[in-house]
């Protein structure tokens, strides 16, 4: 009887090739969900970012149309020609309404407000509760980030005959 030889890989290479290979494997799933948490991350960064900047493009957009801005209830109204925007500032979100209701889900500090420069503590609006100036904080990713806007008031919307004048 003759024995025939198969070529072959012994018991010890085939384990070899299977210890490397579930290294490799390990390797490769560390290195995944490394990247999978950071581009979840970057995401959720980016989502952030983009929901605060939308909130400033909104209020550039509503200090410059409005007519005349007014400090309401502890609501910012923004009074256009033919629109009345609202803003309600919160700790955890602002809303704004026109309309719809937009809800911007930021951490902000409480905002302050005055008319022309005129800062006190009894009567930081004007006259009719008038608003010119906007400073907020706003906290993105545990970094304060300040804004601020500012109206400039045409002699027009600021002059508002009364019926008691004697002219």
């Amino acid at each position: 009887m003759r024995l025939i030889k198969l070529p072959a890989f012994t018991i010890m290479e085939t384990i070899l090739v299977m210890v490397v290979t579930a290294i490799l494997i390990g390797f490769s799933y560390s290195a995944y969900l490394l990247i999978s948490r950071s581009y979840q991350s970057f995401n959720t960064k980016n989502k952030h970012m983009m929901t605060v900047l939308q909130l400033d493009k909104l209020l550039k957009k509503d200090f410059i149309q409005a007519r005349l801005i007014t400090l309401e209830d502890q609501h910012l109204v923004f009074h256009a020609d033919s629109v009345v925007t609202d803003y309600e500032f919160r700790p955890d979100y602002i809303t704004r309404t026109r309309g719809l209701t937009d809800t911007f889900y930021v951490q902000s500090t409480v905002p302050v407000t005055a008319f022309e420069e005129l800062r006190s503590d009894s009567s930081p609006t004007g006259p009719d509760n008038k608003i010119d100036d906007l400073r907020l904080t706003v906290l993105l990713q545990k970094q304060k980030i300040p804004y601020h806007y500012h109206k400039l008031y045409s002699s027009e919307n600021l002059f508002q005959p009364s019926t008691d004048a004697i002219h």
